[in-house]
C-alpha cells in the first residue's frame, strides 16, 4: 500500500509538470501567463534563498529514484 501511494504522488507530480509545460507552450504564443520551466528554474537558481530548497529537492528526487 505504501508503494502505491508513492507512485500516485509521482504520477500527480508528472501530470502537473506536463500540464504546466503545455500551458507555457500555448501561453508563449500570446500573452505569457505561465512561465516556461527553464525560466522558473533560472529564477530559482539565481535567488540565494530559493537555491537551498532547490538543491534539497534535487537531493530528495535523486534519493528516491536511485536508492530503491
Amino acid at each position: 500500500m505504501t508503494a502505491l501511494l508513492g507512485y500516485a504522488v509521482w504520477v500527480v507530480l508528472a501530470v502537473a509538470m506536463l500540464a504546466l509545460s503545455a500551458a507555457s507552450q500555448v501561453a508563449s504564443r500570446g500573452r505569457s501567463v505561465v512561465a516556461r520551466p527553464a525560466t522558473v528554474l533560472a529564477r530559482l537558481a539565481s535567488d540565494p534563498w530559493l537555491r537551498v530548497p532547490l538543491v534539497v529537492g534535487w537531493a530528495w528526487v535523486g534519493w528516491h529514484l536511485f536508492a530503491r
